[in-house]
């Protein structure tokens, strides 16, 4: 892994190729990256004099951003390179020799709805796309959306290891948010990372909801599996805007992006009411509307003709899951992502 020279000689490279894409300037190079980065001003300092240590996960993650904007193939574990020649070996195998640009049509109001109620990050629960038979196992992930001008950008954790190892850290797909009639599409992809490079597409209904259903939506997230046959697959998705700022942004997605079981992550999250947890379950449900299932879903989808195919009920949805999630946020037994409280998780785990 680069160090101290290799490391600053890595930094001068990429400020001369890519800098003025991003007005950076090696001249003050230790504000610029301060003021576009949460580095410690001791870090930043260490890389320009050549004098620190291997750069670590959050440090790598924070440089890959800065670069990013204008080496959109760039990731972070580029940066565990020993040498500048391996480094542009490995951005060179990655850069992409296919491109393409779309141009979205979109209102002024549904700009400002989106800037105002997408923009920040969201917990995202899903049913796993390696869960076999009747393993229940839930994906939870972390939404980040940010906005750039009059462009939206959206970045997706995941866990890479299917083995519940609490010592991987997460990697993410990144892309960009298109507003599109009464969707939201999010398109990204994950290159370098895991075994496989792989896309991922997350599509929320979005039509100016009640105030009351800003802060939880429900999608539908498609893909492909990450060992065996890489197949394409589906997922209903549900997204919870958080309610408070992690000091480590980083830190927190490492933390919170995990897979279990629909009790380890689901009942201690929302909650252990019966009906509460029904409800998300049904959310959850990627078996088509009128599909036999057991009588507690079927109790709750009433007669309805079925569906060929899977899509999601945004109506039903926006009038149970709010309630659902004033509960989870009323009660201070729940130490959920989306709560201030979930800092406080280790000391209640350990009572």
């Amino acid at each position: 892994m680069a160090r101290g020279g290799e490391l600053l000689g890595i930094l001068e490279w990429l400020v001369s190729e890519f800098g003025p894409q991003l007005d950076l300037s090696r001249s003050d190079l230790g504000a610029q990256f301060g003021q576009r980065s949460k580095l410690a001003e001791n870090t930043i300092r260490g890389m320009l004099a050549g004098t620190g240590g291997e750069p670590t996960a959050p440090t790598r993650r924070q440089l890959t951003a800065i670069f990013k904007p204008a080496v959109p193939h760039l990731h972070e574990q580029h940066f565990t390179a020993e040498t500048l020649e391996e480094f542009k070996d490995r951005l060179q195998r990655v850069a992409p020799n296919y491109s393409c640009m779309l141009s979205v049509n979109c209102d002024a109001r549904k700009l400002r709805e989106m800037e105002q109620y997408l923009v920040g990050t969201h917990i995202a629960y899903r049913y796993a796309f390696e869960a076999h038979g009747e393993e229940d196992r839930v994906a939870r992930e972390v939404v980040r959306i940010d906005k750039s001008g009059s462009s939206f950008s959206f970045n997706m954790s995941f866990w890479g290891d299917r083995d519940n190892d609490p010592e991987q850290q997460s990697m993410a797909f990144s892309g960009i948010v298109i507003p599109v009639g009464l969707s939201v599409i999010m398109v990204g992809l994950n290159e370098g990372q895991a075994r496989l490079d792989r896309g991922r597409c997350l599509v929320i209904h979005e039509d100016g909801p009640a105030p009351r259903a800003r802060q939880c939506r429900l999608g539908m997230l498609s893909s492909t599996r990450l060992y065996e046959n890489w197949a394409p697959c589906a997922a209903s998705t549900i997204l919870v805007r958080l309610q408070w700022k992690p000091k480590d942004l980083d830190g927190f997605v490492d933390d919170v992006t995990t897979m279990g079981s629909f009790s380890d992550i689901i009942e201690k999250d929302f909650g252990v009411d019966k009906e509460r947890l029904l409800w998300l379950r049904s959310f959850l449900d990627n078996q088509p509307f009128g599909t036999d299932k057991d009588e507690d879903l079927k109790r709750l989808e009433g007669s309805r003709q079925r569906d060929w195919t899977l899509r999601v009920d945004p109506v039903r949805f926006n009038s149970h899951m709010p309630t659902i999630l004033k509960a989870a946020m009323n009660d201070p037994e729940i130490c959920a992502p989306f709560k201030s409280n979930w800092p406080n998780r280790t000391a209640r785990q350990s009572e």
